[in-house]
């Protein structure tokens, strides 16, 4: 119980690492607009560039990891 401050910490940037890496895969499908294409289909791609990627979300939970893993030690420091 007192090296899980560590393994969370070390789990967290172990997602940032991940998430850095899935962030910069290109996507699926092109994502390009060309002249031929449709106006639907232009505002779907526009609508699909503004969501948040699953990579987003690996680093945000990787920091969060991080964040818990040093407010743990800080609690820890403090109270006991």
């Amino acid at each position: 119980m007192i090296g899980a401050p560590w393994y969370l910490l070390a789990f967290g940037i172990v997602l940032i690492l991940i998430g850095s890496l899935m962030s910069g895969w290109p996507r699926s499908g092109g994502g390009f607009i060309h002249a031929n294409m449709r106006d639907e289909d232009i505002v779907k791609e526009l609508n699909d560039a503004q969501r948040m990627p699953i990579g987003g979300f690996v680093i945000l939970a990787g920091f969060l990891c991080v964040l818990g893993s040093v407010v743990w030690r800080l609690v820890r420091y403090f109270v006991a």
